[in-house]
């Protein structure tokens, strides 16, 4: 038996029920409008949560970027202020060193000038009351002076003098005692005795 498409007139046209088991492609066309609509609505919701979805995260991840650079700001400013400070530090310090320096450099000078005062003080040539300790000695007499020495020949001398001297008081003492004339003797210990002798 032959069937004929009441529209087109065509021979053994393709026959299909119109159910939920059709395509999804026949079944958008044989659906209602209102079937249609909601399921617009909820594509376009479902499209909708998904950019805001992606919206969101974006604007965290911003915030954070903008959390951080205002971190970053604060701590640039900290830094900055800390570098001026860390400046205002070395160039007090600077003048203090500076200072330091020529109270050294005057310590110094003043160190110098009473070494050569205490060289000039302590130089033995212009001292009359002091032997030269070193370099050469000039010909200048010092009160200084150890134990005379002298010569064994100079000595015989010496006492050959001092015994004579001797001999001739003791003579001039009798010669006065044989006149009468009063002699004055010292004691080892300090007296003084007088005497005179007659003959």
């Amino acid at each position: 038996m032959t069937i004929k498409c009441k529209v087109c007139q065509k021979d053994n046209p393709q026959i299909l029920e119109i159910n939920r088991n059709l395509k999804p492609q026949l079944l958008e066309l044989f659906s209602s409008l209102t079937d249609g609509f909601s399921k617009v609505v909820r594509d376009i919701g479902r499209i909708s949560d998904f950019q805001n979805g992606h919206r969101q995260r974006l604007i965290r991840h911003l915030h954070i970027k903008s959390s951080n650079f205002e971190k970053l700001q604060t701590f640039c400013k900290e830094e900055i202020k800390k570098k001026n400070q860390y400046k205002q530090d070395f160039f007090r310090l600077s003048i203090e060193y500076k200072r330091k320096c020529e109270e050294t450099s005057e310590l110094k000078a003043k160190i110098n000038k009473m070494k050569s005062s205490t060289l000039e003080l302590g130089d033995v040539t212009h001292d009359p009351f002091r032997t030269p300790v070193s370099g050469k000695a000039r010909d200048q007499r010092s009160f200084l002076t150890s134990t005379p020495f002298k010569h064994p020949h100079r000595y015989a001398e010496d006492v050959t003098e001092t015994t004579i001297s001797a001999t001739n008081q003791t003579d001039s003492t009798i010669s006065f005692a044989a006149c009468g004339i009063p002699v004055v003797s010292t004691d080892p210990g300090g007296e003084v005795s007088f005497f005179s002798t007659f003959k």
